[in-house]
């Protein structure tokens, strides 16, 4: 670590609580300039993070994306009416670096269920009707494997709406039920 990165993460640390701020667990950010990202990683090392655009502070958050125990960095790239996509950056605790994940970052709305141990991808969308919700598991290197999918879509023909879940092993679906929500012709304004 440099005296620069040092000084900072002293200052930090002398001027802030150890319940809220833990070496070892959360990143530090510096600053923010243009498309550059300046943290002091969770095990104390300075690395600047390029994103793929202009960002501010606003625009970086924080999430154990991967649950491997350490925390992680998103930074908003973009958004839709319903989608919105981070550039994510995984902590590797063995390089002590982050490092762009392309198949996290590919995920809309993308978040980690602690209860569950699975990353889901909240919110993905194709049409007014047709909307989904996707869990995946995380092994150990850091790929994600779909486990479930839920959500709804409408028959074009008749206009019909239905939920779905589907279940994945292996990246094939193993199981699949649906049921309707709501027949076109019929009156829902009794």
């Amino acid at each position: 670590m440099d005296k620069f990165s040092f000084a900072i993460l002293f200052t930090v640390l002398s001027t802030t609580p150890l319940s809220v701020l833990s070496v070892g667990v959360a990143p530090v950010v510096t600053a923010v300039s243009d498309d550059a990202v300046s943290v002091i990683t969770p095990l104390g090392r300075s690395q600047v993070i390029r994103a793929s655009h202009p960002v501010s502070k606003d625009d970086v958050s924080f999430e154990d994306v991967n649950l491997d125990g350490y925390t992680d960095i998103k930074v908003s790239k973009y958004a839709g009416n319903v989608e919105k996509f981070y550039d994510v950056y995984l902590f590797n605790a063995k390089t002590n670096r982050y490092v762009l994940s392309k198949e996290f970052s590919n995920i809309p709305c993308v978040e980690s269920d602690r209860k569950t141990r699975q990353v889901i991808g909240a919110c993905f969308h194709a049409s007014a009707c047709e909307n989904w919700i996707e869990r995946y598991s995380v092994d150990r290197l850091n790929q994600l494997h779909l486990q479930s999918r839920e959500g709804t879509y409408c028959d074009p023909s008749t206009g019909n709406a239905f939920s779905y879940v589907d279940f994945f092993k292996n990246g094939k679906r193993i199981s699949s039920t649906s049921k309707p929500l709501y027949a076109k012709d019929h009156d829902n304004h009794r």
